[in-house]
């Protein structure tokens, strides 16, 4: 962690969540711990008083939190399934169609068996209907130690899973 100065923050990954107080109107969390500050988030924190900012610095071979639950959502997501958008290092995973949702525990169990690295998913073989939640992925505290998959592509058949599973942690078959 170290303090820079907000016009110099673009690119910067913030160690803190950053509140806004507009009297009688909001008081809220404008910017959450864990977001990159872009070009247009510097006018805005500075009209927030907040001329210096703590940030996080990325080491080599480190991930923010956000890019290592892409990478999990990457892995888990299979037919008639939609994701959610990336929050805090966390993605949950919900039904896109009525059916029937299976689970590859192997798979499930290596992955959590990772340190920084959890995917929660409801039992498997279990019926499903549109918008149930069926998983949710997080990793890491602000950023995550770059962790390597390798192992897990080994355990892929060729074309997928095989069959009519094609995710490796999740299917619903209609």
């Amino acid at each position: 962690m170290k303090l820079i100065r907000t016009e110099d923050a673009v690119g910067h990954v913030l160690c803190h969540d950053m509140t806004q107080i507009i009297p009688w109107v909001t008081k809220d969390a404008r910017f959450r711990k864990g977001h990159i500050v872009t070009e247009e988030d510097i006018p805005v924190l500075l009209s927030m008083g907040k001329e210096n900012l703590y940030v996080f610095e990325l080491p080599e071979g480190f991930l923010h939190e956000d890019e290592a639950a892409e990478r999990l959502v990457a892995m888990c997501l299979g037919p008639h399934m939609t994701r959610g958008q990336a929050k805090e290092g966390k993605i949950e995973i919900k039904a896109d169609a009525d059916g029937l949702f299976k689970v590859d525990r192997r798979r499930l169990a290596l992955i959590n068996g990772q340190d920084q690295l959890m995917i929660a998913t409801r039992m498997g073989n279990a019926a499903v209907k549109k918008g149930d939640k069926l998983a949710g992925m997080r990793s890491g505290n602000g950023v995550s130690q770059s962790f390597d998959l390798s192992f897990y592509d080994g355990l892929q058949p060729e074309g997928g899973c095989g069959g009519q599973f094609d995710s490796c942690h999740g299917t619903i078959i209609p």
